[in-house]
């Protein structure tokens, strides 16, 4: 089923159309960043544009009062996995309609919510929130833009991919390789695992302006890359592994920086065939994120159960983050459990 052949998503089609002022929440990643740009060069001048709190999924993570200043007839919540609970709430408090566009794992609530996964379809046929925004829009004019998102989220796991062919043509019609797209990736997201709120921003607008030679190009978005791979280095070398429970492996590291998912992919790509479990200490935000990851396993009969056990958990089907204050030990050993058990150990 196409994306724009369900009816909670001709609704978001329908409000996005129709309203004057839209405020637009959006993930701070790669995919984030150009799927906002993407809704930007669509909505021009009558878009607003707000980066919830890094490293949290929650409502405390929106600034209301920012909201509220902006005074929009929408609020368009973009790639970010905020939970069903806190979109009703949010909503109401706002008194201003909320329309969602992502394909995370996710309880569906009525009304303008297009996320086919959290509908019942599979990831796999959308693996990207710029995905569903190419299907549900008709934007095939912004298809580099939708290449980068894709490429965001799937990482290496691009090169076995049914898109890959796709992506591939779609970077010779631009003049570019795969590998400019993944450093195009690497220099956004090197703005949020800096904890940058400002360079994510001026990244979103250097997209938005100049596209994705614009952001290959750009100095100031270098040398935030530049800092990354720097520190990076460093900090895969601390990372340790803490625990071997045969397909489930357990990495451990304490680092200054947001690089949770960039390591835990990279984890996940050498033991493409177990499930990694990567508890990273991020000292800057002061939250420990223990990120689960596999390119063999479904990992949503997991996602859900935990969710239903009340963890603050969140993701898509081959991947999810449990996100603790300090130590977690408890929430760690029920999440180990759980996934032995799925995996048969």
């Amino acid at each position: 089923m196409k994306t724009h052949l369900l009816n909670s998503c001709r609704k978001v089609v329908k409000l996005l159309s129709s309203s004057k002022k839209v405020a637009i929440i959006y993930h701070w990643d790669c995919d984030g960043v150009a799927s906002a740009s993407i809704i930007s060069k669509l909505l021009k001048s009558k878009a607003f544009f707000h980066i919830p709190k890094i490293g949290h999924y929650s409502l405390e993570a929106i600034n209301i009062n920012l909201l509220r200043s902006l005074k929009p007839d929408l609020v368009l919540i973009v790639d970010y996995g905020l939970p069903a609970k806190d979109i009703t709430n949010l909503e109401k408090t706002l008194s201003t309609k909320i329309a969602v566009i992502d394909h995370h794992v996710n309880e569906p609530i009525g009304g303008c919510f297009c996320n086919p996964v959290a509908l019942g379809l599979s990831e796999y046929d959308y693996p990207s929130t710029s995905w569903v925004i190419r299907e549900l829009l008709n934007v095939k004019y912004l298809d580099l833009y939708v290449a980068l998102g894709l490429v965001g989220d799937l990482g290496k796991a691009i090169n076995y991919h049914r898109l890959r062919e796709w992506v591939a043509k779609v970077c010779k019609e631009h003049n570019l390789s795969l590998s400019e797209i993944f450093r195009a990736v690497e220099t956004i997201n090197s703005c949020y695992r800096l904890i940058d709120y400002d360079c994510i921003d001026y990244a979103r607008i250097t997209l938005t302006e100049i596209g994705v030679k614009g952001v290959l190009s750009d100095n100031v978005l270098f040398k935030k890359l530049s800092t990354v791979k720097e520190k990076l280095k460093e900090a895969l070398e601390r990372t340790e592994l803490s625990k071997d429970l045969g397909k489930v492996k357990v990495f451990t590291l304490t680092c200054e920086d947001y690089f949770t998912s960039i390591i835990g992919r990279e984890l996940a790509y050498r033991f493409r065939n177990s499930i990694i479990v990567f508890n990273n200490f991020v000292e800057k935000l002061g939250l420990r994120y223990v990120y689960v990851r596999s390119y063999s396993y479904s990992l949503r009969e997991v996602l859900s159960e935990l969710k239903g056990k009340g963890l603050s958990v969140g993701g898509k089907d081959q991947v999810f983050v449990l996100t603790c204050r300090e130590e977690c030990d408890k929430e760690i050993s029920m999440l180990l459990n759980t996934l032995l058990k799925h995996v048969g150990v």
